[in-house]
């Protein structure tokens, strides 16, 4: 029962952070064709007038994102604009460039919606009622199984504490016990994190 509830534990805690929790940063896009896009709004500064300027509202490919090569964004017609090039760095920013004389490249970067490990807004009531019920299940069974090894202890102390076993093989024995006891208070603190983590 305790290493079933070990493993049962591991794959809730795991359920757990999937369903509620982004397991990765969520992005503000826009849907043009069924496909995803940021949307950027630029501002080409020419290098010798400020009067000169060339405002454009781009759509980048959102499947670009982590694309190492340059590549052309599309109008909100789904139009390729042909003028304009962009590349991704490593960080997350786009580079951006006019395909014309005297103009100096933008950078844009992706508005960040929902950061990486930030609760979910969406989350199903009643999956959450689940998974906080099942959690509380296997608290209890670990604090049922710890009672139940606490007494087993008293008994077998007394039972050992005979002329005929010496101090040291007691202490052994007792140890062995007492490290299943702190594991199972650690199980019973995980599972009261993951109570507080479905809250």
């Amino acid at each position: 029962m305790f290493s079933v509830g070990c493993v049962f534990g591991r794959e809730l805690d795991k359920e757990i952070r999937h369903e509620i929790f982004h397991n990765k940063d969520v992005y503000e896009t826009v849907t043009l064709n069924n496909k995803e896009f940021f949307k950027a709004d630029v501002v080409f500064k020419y290098d010798h007038h400020h009067n000169r300027d060339i405002i454009k509202e781009l759509f980048i490919p959102i499947s670009e994102f982590k694309s190492k090569d340059k590549f052309q964004p599309v109008d909100k017609s789904g139009n390729i604009i042909s003028d304009v090039k962009c590349l991704f760095d490593a960080q997350g920013s786009c580079s951006i460039e006019l395909d014309q004389r005297y103009y100096k490249k933008t950078e844009f970067t992706p508005a960040i919606l929902f950061h990486k490990g930030a609760k979910k807004t969406d989350v199903n009531k009643r999956l959450i009622r689940s998974l906080s019920g099942s959690v509380a299940d296997i608290r209890s069974a670990f604090s049922k199984i710890k009672v139940e090894v606490e007494e087993k202890l008293g008994d077998y102390q007394n039972n050992l504490d005979s002329v005929f076993v010496c101090q040291d093989d007691i202490n052994f024995a007792v140890e062995g016990i007492e490290e299943q006891l702190h594991s199972l208070q650690i199980r019973i603190k995980d599972c009261e994190r993951l109570e507080a983590l479905c809250k």
